[in-house]
């Protein structure tokens, strides 16, 4: 099958719901993210000027429903990001220590 036409905006989301399925096996991914595809050139055709993330909600709430809707169970979680510095949140080291006074 080929894949429908789509805007740019449309396969923006597409991309960014596809990000928020990388963690399902490739066979379920393409399934769901083919659903999606005919639904965004569906609404495409239908020239609703609306953003889509107006339309049908964020990529990664959307992905959640699809995951829903499929039986699938919910994301894991991301890691923290915090710049650069590690967290005791992120699971993987301690908290930095707090700076003293320095010396002069």
């Amino acid at each position: 099958m080929t894949a429908p036409t789509t805007s740019p905006a449309a396969q923006r989301y597409l991309a960014e719901v596809a990000g928020e399925l990388a963690d399902l096996p490739v066979e379920e991914r393409a399934d769901l993210l083919e659903d999606l595809a005919l639904h965004l050139a569906a609404l495409d055709a239908e020239g609703d000027v609306r953003p889509v993330g107006v339309r049908l909600g964020t990529p990664a709430a959307y992905a959640a429903e699809l995951r829903a809707a499929a039986g699938l169970p919910p994301a894991p979680p991301r890691p923290v990001r915090t710049g650069g510095r590690p967290t005791a949140s992120c699971g993987r080291c301690a908290p930095w220590p707090r700076a003293g006074p320095v010396a002069r």
